[in-house]
């Protein structure tokens, strides 16, 4: 078994070849054939042309390659017994044995990286309690801690265990059988209260380089879903660990998607693109549906792929922003639809569920061009013109 030449203007270091090398003599337990192994190893590696930047991300990758390498050489050896064997394995290890170890042994790398990733007092808790089998109530009281403390430490650091194998640890994980493909991270509560009821708070699952999801647990309106952005994202080029750099908290992220939002549709739609999410291709934006959803029409592939409701105009404004902040309990009413001035426009109505305030957005419907924004305060009862009048819902065009 040779590597091929091209692997020769690859620079791998000497040290990583040498680490292979020992790793294959202790599967196979054929110091001679570990040698053509590791280059298999590197071959293979090269031709997938995978990158790591962490040297520890790239070493279990490296680890699990050399794991099938050597199960193919030892199959292949059974098959082949008068192939003559040099140095045999000591007892004809069984090869699913040697599986079960080397996974072990990699899931065990995996979860020391995930822990240290941990603070260093819940990280401590954890390895007492579930790996040295130190007994809850010593745990506190090594650290000074309540029994219900301890607990809520344990449970909250399994937690942030869990959503690290979900989303930085993810790949890795899902390779060793750790976690669901399509698991998410864990749904925790939040200070923030739903727009749509203003009766909930709402639960978030959030982590700065994947994804900001908030959802009400029991609300009225359907789907419950309030906001969701993952990998690219609807505010031009920007990616998700882009947006959220150097954001530790649900609702700094949320201003940051206020603000993001705002910049991009502050001034309307017309003339608006954003890219899409299917094909990749630049499209732009319109109202459409009849409850003015804003959706991308895309050009390329022929779909409709949504962005948001018609509500996101005013909830990311920035002065709605001030009032959420003066009125944490408060809801959105449903949008009235008008003709104000022979314009289709559409009026969004908030009102705090602590006091008389109100605010309201009136918006040319089509372009969602702002017209006008009223209260903050008491509103007043003409806060809409005087010459406007209510029509229907418009039907998508």
């Amino acid at each position: 078994m040779t590597a091929n030449e091209d692997l020769a203007t690859d620079p791998v270091r000497e040290a990583e070849r040498d680490r292979l090398v020992r790793v294959c003599t202790r599967l196979t337990g054929d110091a001679q054939i570990a040698e053509d192994l590791a280059q298999e190893v590197l071959l293979r590696a090269h031709r997938s042309g995978r990158r790591h930047e962490a040297d520890q991300s790239r070493r279990a990758w490296l680890d699990g390659i050399a794991r099938h390498v050597c199960l193919d050489w030892i199959r292949h050896r059974r098959r082949r017994p008068e192939v003559p064997l040099g140095v045999p394995p000591p007892e004809r290890a069984d090869a699913l044995n040697i599986d079960r170890e080397i996974e072990r042994g990699e899931i065990i790398a995996l979860l020391d990286k995930a822990l240290a990733c941990l603070p260093p007092p819940t990280r401590a808790a954890l390895v007492d309690h579930y790996v040295r089998d130190v007994p809850l109530s010593e745990i506190a009281l090594r650290r000074g801690w309540s029994g219900g403390a301890a607990a809520m430490r344990l449970q909250r650091g399994r937690q942030a265990l869990c959503d690290l194998l979900l989303t930085e640890l993810r790949e890795d994980a899902v390779e060793l059988g750790l976690v669901d493909p399509v698991a998410r991270p864990t749904l925790r509560p939040t200070p923030l209260w739903c727009d749509c009821c203003g009766t909930r708070r709402l639960r978030a699952r959030f982590h700065p380089a994947w994804c900001l999801h908030l959802e009400c647990p029991d609300c009225t309106r359907a789907p419950a879903v309030l906001l969701h952005i993952e990998g690219e994202n609807p505010f031009g080029d920007t990616t998700v660990s882009e947006l959220f750099a150097g954001v530790r908290g649900v609702r700094r992220a949320l201003g940051r998607v206020s603000t993001a939002f705002h910049t991009l549709l502050g001034n309307g739609l017309p003339g608006v693109s954003v890219r899409c999410r299917l094909c990749g291709q630049r499209s732009p934006l319109r109202v459409g549906g009849p409850y003015g959803d804003v959706e991308i029409l895309c050009r390329h592939c022929a779909v409709r792929p949504g962005l948001a409701g018609i509500h996101a105009f005013a909830t990311h404004h920035p002065a709605m922003v001030r009032f959420q902040r003066a009125h944490p309990r408060r809801r959105g009413l449903p949008a009235r639809f008008l003709e104000a001035g022979g314009t289709r426009a559409v009026l969004l109505r908030y009102e705090s569920l602590t006091s008389a305030s109100r605010l309201e957005f009136l918006y040319a419907h089509a372009p969602m061009v702002l017209l006008g924004v009223w209260g903050g305060t008491p509103a007043p009862r003409a806060a809409i013109p005087p010459h406007a009048c209510e029509v229907a819902p418009l039907d998508s065009e």
